[in-house]
């Protein structure tokens, strides 16, 4: 290996994978130089093939702390092709060159050359998070473990309209399970998603009712309201007596 200890921003960097492509923690660790497509420009792709969790060295045949796997959900041998962002691939690259890595290299060594140690990544995660957050964010639950890259990574696509479909097929997931799980709002984009579906959903201006009933009584009639109300003479009734109010029986008694 031409470093024999991972600088802190290389163990950092292994937490792109999840943010822009969507790998799990076991996912990225095991990933190779040669399983990276990266182009100088443009959209690069990722060969996922291994996942190597930590599980415990009580729990391996061999005495060590990850164990080897194939890929969540696939039969042995598979692989997942899963693109990767422009971002990360100039991020890549420059590791790639800075250190020498050779095709058969992890893309991410521990501080050894060996896999690198969740313990290790998640310690970087931990004082990102408190460098970059507001004091209220960082106490709060905003991308406090480091599988929330992955769920960023995968609603993101969503909420940006990649069909379910795709974004299942890159994740290694199934469709019912990616929109149980990962279809929410990221923090932040709240706002632009209420812009989205304001316009589609607005309702249609409505004329005030007073002048609805105008309009109407004009449709029927040319007289207005008052000329056409009719008189009790010209009905055949005969006029009220003197000091009556219209519409009473009698001007000294109520209805009750």
């Amino acid at each position: 290996m031409p470093h024999a200890a991972a600088p802190a921003e290389i163990r950092a960097s292994s937490s792109l994978p999840r943010r822009y492509a969507g790998l799990r923690p076991e996912e990225a660790v095991a990933l190779r130089v040669a399983d990276a497509t990266l182009p100088e420009d443009g959209w690069g792709e990722l060969l996922a093939h291994a996942a190597e969790p930590e599980v415990g060295s009580q729990w391996t045949d061999d005495g060590e702390v990850h164990e080897s796997r194939h890929l969540k959900g696939r039969a042995v041998g598979d692989t997942r092709p899963v693109p990767a962002h422009p971002a990360l691939v100039a991020v890549l690259r420059e590791l790639v060159a800075r250190d020498e890595l050779k095709p058969g290299d992890l893309l991410f060594p521990g501080e050894k050359g060996g896999l690198l140690a969740g313990s290790v990544f998640r310690r970087v995660w931990t004082k990102a998070r408190e460098a970059v957050l507001d004091e209220h964010e960082y106490a709060s639950p905003v991308g406090k473990r480091v599988y929330d890259l992955r769920h960023t990574c995968l609603t993101t696509w969503l909420n940006n309209g990649v069909p379910p479909a795709q974004v299942a097929a890159w994740a290694g997931n199934s469709v019912p399970v990616l929109l149980a799980t990962y279809a929410r709002c990221v923090t932040g984009q709240l706002a632009d998603l209420q812009k989205r579906i304001e316009g589609p959903q607005e309702l249609p201006a409505v004329e005030p009712q007073t002048d609805r009933a105008q309009q109407n009584f004009g449709k029927f009639s040319g007289r207005t309201p008052a000329k056409s109300r009719l008189k009790p003479g010209s009905v055949g009734l005969p006029p009220p007596p003197s000091g009556a109010v219209q519409g009473l029986t009698s001007p000294l008694r109520r209805s009750r």
